[in-house]
């Protein structure tokens, strides 16, 4: 986004949807235009070599890895450190000009360590790395960032860039401050280590003209549910164990005051070993937040979070009263559990939770397809979409 407002319309040539991988990304380059002046591509991976594919493939002059979390952990021996050794793939056989771009907040990123392919490595000759973060060293830092806005739809940010100046109170139109922060350092640095010439005020203006074009990945759209508005972060594409954390920090400080929210979760998978207890972990957290008043109602689908709810249900009434497929209460809240999307859209639209104002998070893995949550509530009753 902040490249296209840079430049030339067709200059920048970009990643759509899930072409990450080793049918996509080809796909992707191929229809690279002749005269774009810009490739984005993300490279995805679920098991260790994947990226080092892709990124032979793709030889990309700036390298960017922005976390590692708690994703594909069944093909990456099930630990955060397989994770980071997937993704530190991208930053082997660098050639010689290469960039790296690296979140120095992230332990297990700020310690990577690109290298030179062999033929190109020679003493003295290193990586050069543009970090992004909190921390005093960062190229681009981090001043602040905090939910803005009445209807807390906006996150308010102020940035230090390094040879540029600071940026004060910026606002960029994504709920989630922490997630949208780290997101907008990691742009700005990947901008520095393209050299790309930009001052503070088109920075601003690009910053605050932003918003998610895809669906499923974190879009705000605005709904009416019986004459009651609602909004929608549809965050539906993917979900693992981190990124769920993060969504559900992104729906606590949405909304305004009066707002109720509401969560429709579906299984997260590629876990391996720490499938049952990743599920257990977040079930954890969603009926914390309910008993807080945090959050009015959970809905879930699947069948990993119909067991978590079973073992849950001893000292949880409403883990209890939702695993044996009763609406559960919680904290003036309410707790439903189905086998899938869209018979878990029929019990809610059943339960009809939703009061003008209030905002809902839908989110899942990919198999899951959440995505048919809303378009089952879309056919009852859900009018919008914008």
């Amino acid at each position: 986004h902040l490249l296209r407002g840079m430049h030339r319309e067709g200059a920048v040539h970009e990643t759509l949807g899930n072409r990450n991988n080793l049918i996509g990304l080809p796909q992707t380059l191929l229809r690279l235009p002749s005269d774009s002046a810009f490739c984005v591509l993300e490279l995805g991976m679920s098991e260790f070599g994947e990226i080092a594919e892709l990124a032979e493939i793709a030889s990309p002059q700036v390298r960017v890895v922005t976390n590692v979390g708690r994703a594909h952990l069944e093909g990456c021996g099930g630990t955060l450190a397989g994770v980071a050794r997937a993704k530190r793939e991208l930053l082997d056989a660098c050639n010689p000009g290469d960039i790296c771009v690296l979140n120095q907040d992230d332990d297990l990123v700020a310690e990577m360590k690109p290298s030179l392919a062999s033929s190109s490595a020679s003493a003295g000759n290193e990586v050069p790395i543009v970090y992004f973060g909190r921390g005093q060293g960062c190229d681009v830092r981090i001043l602040s960032a905090a939910a803005w806005g009445e209807d807390g739809m906006r996150t308010r940010v102020s940035l230090e860039v390094r040879g540029k100046g600071i940026l004060r109170d910026c606002d960029v139109c994504q709920p989630g401050s922490l997630a949208v922060a780290a997101n907008v350092a990691a742009a700005v640095a990947t901008l520095v280590a393209l050299r790309v010439d930009f001052d503070l005020p088109t920075l601003r203006q690009g910053l605050s003209t932003y918003s998610p074009l895809q669906d499923g990945r974190g879009k705000v759209k605005e709904y009416f549910w019986h004459g009651n508005q609602v909004s929608v972060i549809d965050d539906s594409y993917n979900a693992n164990p981190t990124s769920v954390r993060a969504a559900l920090g992104m729906l606590v400080e949405s909304g305004s005051a009066g707002s109720r929210k509401h969560v429709a979760l579906g299984d997260m998978l590629e876990l391996g070993g720490a499938e049952e207890e990743a599920h257990a972990e977040v079930l954890a957290e969603v009926l914390r937040l309910l008993d807080q008043g945090a959050v009015h109602s959970v809905a879930l689908a699947g069948q990993r979070f119909g067991q978590a709810l079973q073992s849950a249900a001893v000292s949880s009434p409403a883990a209890a009263a939702a695993a044996a497929g009763e609406g559960g209460g919680g904290g003036g809240g309410w707790v439903c559990w189905r086998e899938d999307a869209v018979a878990l859209a029929r019990a809610v639209a059943e339960a009809d939770p939703f009061a003008d104002g209030d905002v809902i998070l839908v989110k899942g893995s990919r198999s899951m397809r959440m995505e048919t949550f809303l378009e089952t509530l879309n056919a009852i009753g859900l009018i919008g979409g914008l």
